[in-house]
């Protein structure tokens, strides 16, 4: 049980981050 939601919260990070760092190219192209 506590990996698994240890698992869960790792990959909710990840997909946070990648989403961050998707905005922030998104807005390196557009200001470039």
């Amino acid at each position: 049980m506590e990996t698994g939601y240890d698992n869960r919260g790792w990959m909710k990070g990840f997909f946070l981050i990648s989403n961050i760092n998707l905005l922030d190219t998104l807005l390196n192209l557009t200001t470039n």
